[in-house]
């Protein structure tokens, strides 16, 4: 009859029994070991590999944690709300653009997440700033367990306004800042354009994360273009942009479009209905 004493002197003595499917579910389950409750074939692989009990009830142990941190990446990940596809860093092809890699495999690290810094992806449109922004939040979930959650400018900013309507703005913040990492897509969206209220708002969500959490903002408009965005209002703008960029790192994104590039490579190829979308977009 094993005998086992806790650090409290409290000696818990149990008669062995016979493996039993169904009672190692059902204390798994009291336990909350989900991996195990579901996988009682692990006590017969187990003997059959001629493990010691303490190198054997070790490997139990690793099983859930594995299976705990694959499950929580799972989680994290959709409750990112990345958009669709397959926006890796592995898939980005560095070679057809002027970006430098190397800045971005350094990024990869996350220092700047660590350090509470920001970025700012600026550029014309289809240069890959949002499949890079969230190449880096999925990083981020799957290298270190950060919670990220990916939103476009217009959404947010829609989002903020009716939290302020109905009285839970500092609420509604509080719930969003949970994030480790916040990627604000598309910001000067034409939506975004004649509210006035957006200037105030805009700086209290910038104000509640200035260096405590990281925030990527991608955007096609140059910095003297986003009072149009924020309600015209200079001063509330300029408030925001000071806190965003003091601690950031911007980046440049410029050339052609990719999805421009696929449809010029098509014309090549004799794709009329591309051609004709070139030729237009040309002034020819």
């Amino acid at each position: 009859m094993p005998l086992f004493t806790s650090d409290s002197n409290v000696t818990i003595s149990l008669p062995p029994v016979a493996f039993d499917p169904s009672l190692w579910s059902t204390a798994a389950k009291q336990l909350n070991l989900k991996y195990l409750a579901e996988h009682p074939d692990v006590a017969a692989q187990l003997l059959q590999s001629g493990l010691s009990a303490d190198a054997a009830a070790l490997h139990i142990l690793r099983l859930e944690c594995e299976y705990r941190a694959r499950h929580k990446t799972v989680m994290l990940m959709a409750m990112a709300k990345f958009p669709d596809g397959a926006l890796t860093l592995e898939n980005f092809d560095f070679s057809v653009s002027s970006l430098d890699e190397s800045q971005f495999r350094s990024l990869a690290g996350l220092t700047w997440m660590q350090n509470h810094v920001n970025l700012l992806f600026w550029g014309d449109s289809g240069l890959g700033k949002t499949h890079l922004a969230v190449a880096l939040g999925k990083i981020a979930i799957a290298e270190k367990g950060y919670s990220v959650r990916f939103i476009a400018a217009n959404e947010l900013m829609e989002m903020l306004e009716s939290a302020r309507v109905h009285g839970v703005l500092t609420e509604k913040l509080r719930l969003l800042n949970r994030n480790d990492l916040i990627i604000v897509d598309e910001f000067g969206y034409p939506l975004m354009a004649d509210h006035p209220e957006y200037a105030a708002l805009f700086y209290a969500f910038i104000s509640s994360r200035y260096n405590k959490k990281s925030t990527i903002l991608t955007t096609n408009r140059q910095v003297s273009e986003w009072p149009k965005y924020l309600g015209n209002d200079q001063k509330c703008c300029i408030a925001s942009l000071d806190r965003f960029l003091h601690h950031s790192i911007r980046i440049h994104f410029t050339g052609l479009s990719y999805r421009l590039k696929r449809i010029r490579e098509e014309r090549l190829a004799g794709n009329a209905e591309s051609g004709k979308l070139i030729r237009a977009l040309d002034g020819e």
